[in-house]
């Protein structure tokens, strides 16, 4: 019988409104809580949501862009 790894569960916030306000911070704050009560999980980061921003060519072009910066910075908790 193969032995059950233990398995991590993560969130990653995404389409989070760029420069969010208190009250949105609760609400990601209160619903990591509520996600805690039933799994064992660690929040890896927030991608905002800009509307003026063209994602995929701040993702693939500009490999500085801050988009590319976030998600970096996600997978290197993963690690």
């Amino acid at each position: 019988m193969k032995s059950l790894k233990q398995r991590n569960f993560y969130i990653i916030y995404n389409q989070v409104p760029h420069g969010s306000s208190e009250k949105v911070d609760k609400l990601l704050e209160t619903i990591t809580s509520e996600f805690k009560k039933i799994l064992d999980v660690e929040v890896l980061g927030t991608i905002t949501f800009d509307p003026t921003m063209d994602f995929w060519t701040s993702l693939i072009i500009d490999r500085e862009s801050e988009i590319s910066k976030t998600l970096k910075h996600i997978v290197s908790k993963l690690n």
